[in-house]
């Protein structure tokens, strides 16, 4: 009797002991994983955030068409659409701005270089960066 009392309490113990350590180190792993996650994530959107920022890539469009033979002078495409009878409608139509997402639109061009003076927003932080 007394070699069956001392089985079930060596088999208790074993399995509390071991079971306690396996769920603390459970606990441990997912709780450290989540943790983990949301850090690797955090950095991932902050870096993507500063790499492909709105003005950024304003920035490198604007650069890469200056870039190019017979590049697109943007005031003066400006000024050609101000001057247009045929464009005046285009400034009262609302398309969504492609950086900022916003319909603050008061002008469409036609070319993609120029798409930073889509929205006026981005066209004024664009400038107040670059002045």
């Amino acid at each position: 009797m007394s070699k069956i009392i001392y089985a079930l309490v060596v088999a208790f113990l074993f399995i509390f002991l071991f079971g306690w350590i396996f769920i603390r180190f459970f606990f441990w792993l997912v709780s450290g994983g989540l943790i983990l996650f949301a850090l690797i994530l955090a950095v991932f959107y902050a870096v993507k955030n500063i790499l492909f920022s709105p003005v950024k890539q304003a920035e490198q469009i604007l650069k890469n068409a200056g870039r190019k033979k017979g590049a697109i002078d943007v005031e003066a495409e400006v000024e050609d659409m101000e001057n247009d009878a045929d464009t005046q409608t285009l400034w009262q139509d609302s398309v969504y701005c492609p950086f900022c997402n916003s319909n603050d639109t008061r002008f469409i061009s036609p070319h993609y270089e120029a798409a930073l003076y889509e929205c006026n927003r981005c066209r004024q932080r664009f400038e107040a960066e670059n002045s």
